[in-house]
């Protein structure tokens, strides 16, 4: 039966986690029951069943039969590496609990995953910022590639090499045309954008960044004048193309900023 094409669009989170799978693979992709003195194990962070399953059915059919671990928040995700080491991470960005780039900062420092593969649709400022130093093995893009790429792209990684779908290589060439982010604001305003970039009123923000309203205020104004906008609208609108903001069903995330405010010693 023909597998569908992955959606972009991590839905509603629907699925617990599933038993682990066991089984073995060898080094270069073709099951063997004693290629491995221990089961490789693959652990899944994608927010909906459907990506779950499409992703679960790409490992098949790129390794075979293998120790998998379904997780459909970071939460879950983290607690099954410390658990048990995986061999392969193939993580979403888009996850309800926390935003995928802070998940794979997590998983990165506890070096409790061997190879790592992004699958999203994301690709905005933020992404590419965090993820050109990191320690990410492949990008798959599921807005420009198909199953048949996914298996390409699940194998590669697992036999130890690098993919990046179509695209992907512009963005993490060096950048051109508009100024980055970093490039326009201080870490202090940065903070303070991810912050006054949801929309919340000027009294709570003030309070979240832990200074005078007033203060607040003024940094929002030069924020603005800085990034060319005119209203908070627009303001709002320019942190979530840049990813600074990401507004999900239930909450607002954003990328770093706990690590940010941890480091400026708030």
């Amino acid at each position: 039966t023909p597998v569908p094409s992955l959606s972009p669009d991590d839905g509603p989170a629907t699925l617990s986690s599933l038993p682990l799978r066991p089984s073995a693979v060898a080094t270069g992709g073709a099951p063997s029951a004693d290629a491995r003195p221990e089961k490789f194990r693959v652990v899944i962070a994608k927010r909906s069943q459907l990506a779950l399953d499409q992703i679960a059915a790409a490992v098949s059919a790129a390794c075979g039969p293998v120790a998998l671990a379904y997780c459909p928040t970071a939460a879950i995700a983290l607690e099954a590496v410390r658990e048990r080491p995986a061999d392969l991470g193939v993580l979403g960005l888009s996850l309800p609990d926390m935003d995928g780039l802070d998940l794979l900062k997590r998983i990165e420092e506890e070096g409790r995953v061997a190879r790592i593969l992004i699958v999203s649709g994301r690709r905005d400022e933020r992404v590419r910022e965090i993820l050109r130093p990191s320690r990410v093995d492949g990008f798959f893009d599921p807005v420009h590639d198909g199953f048949a790429a996914l298996v390409e792209a699940i194998r590669t990684v697992v036999e130890g090499g690098i993919w990046f779908g179509r695209g992907i290589s512009d963005d993490w060439s060096p950048p051109v045309g508009p100024p980055l982010l970093r490039e326009l604001l201080s870490p202090l305003e940065l903070r303070i954008f991810a912050v006054m970039g949801d929309g919340c009123d000027d009294d709570v923000a003030a309070r979240m960044l832990r200074m005078p309203l007033h203060a607040a205020l003024g940094h929002r104004t030069a924020i603005m004048r800085k990034l060319g906008v005119q209203t908070r609208t627009g303001l709002m609108r320019e942190a979530v193309r840049r990813g600074v903001v990401r507004i999900t069903e239930d909450r607002i995330l954003r990328p770093g900023f706990n690590s940010e405010l941890a480091q400026a010693g708030h």
